[in-house]
């Protein structure tokens, strides 16, 4: 089964009334509607949220549930803030990130391994590094992922058009599918609290010999893709819903 992430998806505001006076101001929401849920259907009742129950406060989410079923209660992970400090509890564990100026997460503590980022002018992050791993990104001139590279993916290649889709989807929802995409496999469910940064700014079609196939609904949000994973020669679904 794969690991699925949501790092990705959609950029929150990552910060208090404290961060604001510091000058950590944190991400916010790419457009006007609140993300309800995210979840991977992999047919035969096989499913996976990787988001449900949100609690929102104005432009950011303050907890959500992760987990076999929707508002898995068991599963809620929480985020508070402190300075330039967020503190994300994760089913009894805490976990503590320093924010950059920004708001994004600069360093953490998770389960006791250190972690650092780093992000272009444009918010989005271009490396990461931990006790066991790292990754960097790379984008191109219209805020798009041109490639990742990572001691778990070598040179993973982006492609956001093709036969059928000649223009870039635009990511209106700030979607970012952190782990199918090869940017992240450990904590990606964080980017929820728009601590890791903005999106890119189109939907990819490909990520090396994976494909994506969104569906928006009226107003250009995503309400589904399929993904075709080739290595493993299997599909299966995730579906979003909006507020």
């Amino acid at each position: 089964m794969l690991c699925l992430a949501m790092l990705a998806l959609v950029n929150f505001t990552a910060c208090s009334d404290d961060e604001e006076e510091s000058g950590s101001s944190g991400g916010t929401i790419n457009g006007d509607r609140n993300l309800k849920t995210v979840y991977a259907d992999y047919g035969g009742g096989d499913k996976w949220y990787d988001f449900s129950g949100a609690v929102w406060d104005g432009g950011k989410v303050t907890s959500f549930c992760q987990g076999e079923t929707a508002n898995d209660v068991e599963n809620r992970m929480s985020i508070t803030y402190s300075s330039n400090k967020a503190y994300i509890s994760d089913g009894g564990d805490n976990h503590k990130i320093t924010l950059n100026g920004n708001g994004y997460a600069e360093e953490a503590d998770f389960y006791g391994e250190t972690y650092s980022y780093t992000y272009n002018a444009d918010g989005q992050m271009t490396s990461w590094r931990g006790d066991e791993g790292f990754c960097t990104i790379s984008y191109n001139s219209d805020g798009d992922i041109l490639s990742v590279n990572s001691d778990y993916y070598d040179g993973v290649l982006f492609d956001y058009t093709n036969a059928d889709v000649t223009k870039p989807i635009d990511n209106k929802g700030g979607v970012m599918l952190m782990s199918e995409w090869g940017i992240m496999e450990d904590w990606e469910y964080f980017y929820w609290f728009g601590i890791y940064g903005k999106s890119t700014k189109h939907l990819p079609v490909k990520v090396g010999d994976n494909t994506f196939d969104w569906t928006l609904d009226s107003q250009g949000y995503p309400i589904s893709c399929k993904v075709y994973d080739a290595e493993y020669d299997e599909s299966f679904t995730y579906h979003f819903e909006w507020e």
